[in-house]
């Protein structure tokens, strides 16, 4: 019921015939296409579905991170409100995300015990995608691609955070009646991780999820060679 997309960013170099980048010494009609391999998935292509509130959804959250889109403004109250269970159904607690007066803030049950917590950033683009993720120690929440929040069980005050979500616990998942914020949500991808070849460099930290813009440059010198087309690629 998800998509994978794969595309191709080609980028290729071509002689110039002014000192510059090189992508073979010593040849002066040399293209040289170094082939992106990205398997993320297009926002456009991508099969994003409608939020079925009030309904139990397998999740193994652990191995398949959730990806959800909003576009709610401060102020509105609005909030991400989805109860996380065992793969047999049994209730394990909630997490949501509330749009306060001016600022987001996040609960974990059990964890966040003295209410709700601020995040330290996010986007200040209206509209966003959030990745939210567990493995047996943290819970880790992405914003348009920024990783916002890594929450340790183990070093919270309250001794039933770990044990209650720690290990392989999050099987299933309901987004509730009250969560408003929600517009859709999509099975998340898997990250770009890095280049595939060393004549490439940018100053982009990997990894990055899809819709990042990643601006590339050679890094050879000698007779000129320079990239043909744009020097960014857009991830999609």
């Amino acid at each position: 019921w998800y998509q994978r997309r794969v595309r191709e960013a080609v980028v290729s170099t071509q002689s110039t015939g002014s000192s510059g980048i090189n992508a073979e010494y010593g040849e002066s009609s040399v293209e040289m296409r170094v082939l992106l391999v990205v398997l993320l998935i297009s926002t456009a292509l991508a099969d994003w579905r409608d939020i079925t509130r009030g309904v139990k959804i397998k999740w193994n959250l652990q191995e398949e991170p959730l990806q959800i889109k909003t576009d709610s403004v401060f102020g509105s109250m609005d909030k991400i409100d989805i109860h996380v269970y065992t793969a047999d159904g049994s209730y394990i607690g909630f997490f949501n995300l509330h749009w306060f007066y001016s600022t987001v803030e996040y609960f974990i049950t059990s964890c966040t015990t003295a209410g709700y917590d601020e995040f330290d950033w996010l986007p200040s683009t209206q509209y966003k995608v959030w990745t939210f993720s567990k493995t047996a120690d943290d819970f880790i929440i992405h914003c348009n691609g920024f990783e916002v929040l890594k929450y340790g069980f183990a070093q919270r005050e309250d001794s039933k955070c770990a044990p209650i979500w720690g290990g392989e616990a999050v099987g299933m998942i309901r987004f509730q009646s009250t969560d408003t914020a929600s517009d859709s949500y999509l099975l998340a991808v898997d990250t770009c991780t890095g280049l595939p070849n060393d004549s490439l460099k940018t100053t982009t930290l990997f990894p990055v999820d899809y819709g990042v813009v990643v601006t590339v440059s050679c890094t050879h010198s000698g007779p000129g060679y320079s990239l043909l087309g744009s020097e960014a690629i857009n991830v999609h």
